[in-house]
């Protein structure tokens, strides 16, 4: 699929969920190539031998593709409702086809909004509690993304969706070519222009988080967690999800974190040049387990330079400092995963480091 891209024989199709960042995704396709003009929806050049009713049949996909690359290089399909026949239909192993969908939390989606819903509800700002109490009921919302993708719309279920439920979801998900997580869009777009061999203009990074969570956008508990149970299987499914999106949005965020100073928190690294996370901050006292002695570790004071030993027994107090073993004949001071990262990759290519699979 990504091969025939680039040569021009296999068409991008953006899986589009109402309000999970279509918009965007769209007009970073119109600096690449030709896109259908409205939304990358449809268009005037469509082909007429084309249909342009979605989702295509299994039969049909291979020929649609071909003849929309000759014109486009990318469609969207949107779903803000359901589909009119199941997208498990669709032949999403054609070889024509590169498909990518862009994932988003579920209640962040479910407080996108758009003019429908501030009309039944009211303004986000300007909400009751009874109207979020109306719009916790609503039904048309329930498990938005397992309601669209699975053959039987069984996110209708609500709370009572089952397991088989979300597995349906997951089967579909794993059939398109590539994943994307809406924390990190602009990232993801970047990635995928590099796997598909296109380039994009230059934009601002995307932070990762948003200022203000849903629970204190919503501002009631109770509401809170209604529209949370009501959505849980939704909400597993994007949790799952993140683990085939193309960019890691957590490990992103993780390292804004650490740009940010974060308390002047560093990782440790251990006799294997490996780092460890469980202790990212020194903004609180950590109880260091008797089993280690000071014979067994140092310390690199990162303001002096200097390696210290340390009294690992009991409490040990904050410090800007980085853990190594004594064994390591190596200068450990380590600032960031990326330095780590590096001379792992070295030490490979000399021979000086071993290859482990961590085998689930």
């Amino acid at each position: 699929q990504i091969e025939n891209y680039k040569k021009g024989d296999a068409l991008l199709l953006n899986i589009h969920i109402t309000h999970h960042a279509g918009t965007t995704f769209c007009a970073a396709m119109k600096h690449v190539g030709n896109t259908p003009e409205h939304a990358c929806n449809n268009g005037d050049d469509w082909p007429d031998s084309v249909t342009q009713h979605r989702p295509w049949e299994y039969n049909e996909t291979d020929r649609n593709a071909i003849e929309l690359r000759k014109v486009y290089h990318f469609i969207s399909w949107e779903f803000g409702k359901k589909p009119r026949s199941p997208l498990v239909d669709v032949n999403w192993e054609s070889p024509h086809l590169v498909s990518v969908i862009v994932m988003k939390d579920p209640i962040d989606r479910r407080l996108s909004g758009d003019g429908g819903i501030n009309r039944m509800f009211g303004k986000e700002e300007e909400r009751t509690e009874e109207q979020w109490e109306a719009f916790a009921k609503y039904d048309g919302s329930i498990n938005f993304m397992l309601t669209r993708l699975t053959p039987d719309h069984c996110g209708e279920d609500g709370e009572n969706a089952t397991d088989t439920c979300l597995e349906q979801g997951k089967d579909l998900l794993r059939r398109f070519t590539y994943i994307l997580d809406v924390r990190c869009i602009d990232e993801g777009l970047e990635a995928l222009a590099g796997e598909l061999g296109f380039s994009l203009p230059a934009v601002g990074k995307s932070s990762g988080k948003t200022s203000v969570t849903a629970r204190e956008r919503i501002g009631n508990d109770d509401i809170y967690d209604f529209i949370v149970e009501r959505n849980r299987r939704d909400l597993e499914l994007y949790e799952w999800s993140k683990s085939l999106s193309l960019v890691n949005c957590s490990a992103l965020e993780d390292e804004n974190s650490d740009s940010a100073g974060n308390g002047g928190g560093h990782e440790f690294v251990d006799e294997n040049g490996t780092d460890d996370d469980i202790f990212t901050s020194f903004n609180e006292t950590h109880d260091f387990d008797d089993e280690f002695s000071a014979e067994d570790y140092s310390v690199y004071n990162n303001e002096t330079g200097s390696k210290e030993t340390p009294d690992l027994v009991g409490e040990k107090s904050s410090q800007d400092i980085i853990l190594v073993t004594n064994n390591n004949t190596d200068n450990n001071r380590f600032n960031n995963h990326e330095d780590v990262r590096l001379l792992q990759i070295e030490n490979y290519k000399k021979g000086d480091a071993l290859l482990l699979n961590i085998h689930i």
